[in-house]
């Protein structure tokens, strides 16, 4: 069934790259010139003319997409409304949406459009850029010609012509990544090779993943008073 849908869908105008692993369901349409990359799936849903879709891309029910679209790997579309020459290129879920034409959906981008009770809605207008990493909690509008900065989160609406940065603070703790071993009696030479100040002795070179388990064991039994495991079972 699935190779009759496939090469149907080939007679059309369509190229699917491997009808082996691309699944399509009868009650979808993808429109003259699309190609689908391997590991597809697409399921009730309608694909316009010249977009690029996956590998390893999957679009839910009730979605639909227009044309000139890129769709890339793992990228999952479901109910939404994607808008001409639109790009999702990697790694983003796109859920209860509808997004406007020529935007850019960036690496990792999510929308949080489930509170526990209800699927609401998140709206991205025209040529809005969604930088990489970003959360859009829903329900939130994103105007037109906005700019979501890389790694915000956004629960507001942002306005058109916005540039919105949404981001917690970083602090950067000058030595705390080493103050614990310090604390508990171990130091780090300039070389990368800790040192057990009560012994005296070398006890882990940075390239050695064992030595590596014995620190850890020591830093535990000293900070936290728990018996040493056994390295065996580590292995």
């Amino acid at each position: 069934m699935q190779h009759k849908i496939n090469k149907k869908l080939i007679k059309s105008g369509v190229n699917i790259v491997d009808i082996n692993s691309t699944y399509i369901t009868k009650d979808s349409f993808v429109d003259k010139n699309t190609t689908i990359y391997p590991n597809t799936y697409i399921v009730n849903s309608k694909i316009g003319n010249n977009c690029t879709v996956g590998p390893f891309a999957h679009i839910k029910k009730n979605s639909i997409i227009f044309g000139d679209c890129k769709i890339g790997n793992f990228v999952e579309i479901k109910n939404s409304t994607i808008g001409h020459n639109t790009k999702i290129s990697h790694h983003a879920y796109i859920g209860d949406s509808k997004i406007g034409s020529f935007v850019n959906i960036g690496c990792g981008v999510i929308t949080c459009n489930y509170d526990g009770l209800n699927k609401n809605q998140v709206i991205v207008n025209d040529r809005s850029f969604i930088g990489s990493n970003v959360n859009l909690i829903a329900p939130v509008t994103i105007g037109t010609d906005t700019y979501i900065a890389s790694g915000s989160t956004v629960y507001n609406d942002a306005d058109n012509f916005d540039f919105v940065i949404a981001r917690s603070y970083q602090v950067n703790k000058k030595g705390y990544s080493t103050k614990e071993i310090v604390d508990a009696g171990i130091g780090l030479e300039n070389n990368g090779t800790f040192i057990d100040r009560f012994k005296g002795r070398a006890i882990f070179s940075l390239t050695n993943m064992f030595l590596l388990k014995q620190l850890y064991q020591q830093v535990m039994q000293k900070l936290l008073q728990v018996p040493l495991l056994n390295l065996q079972e580590l292995d």
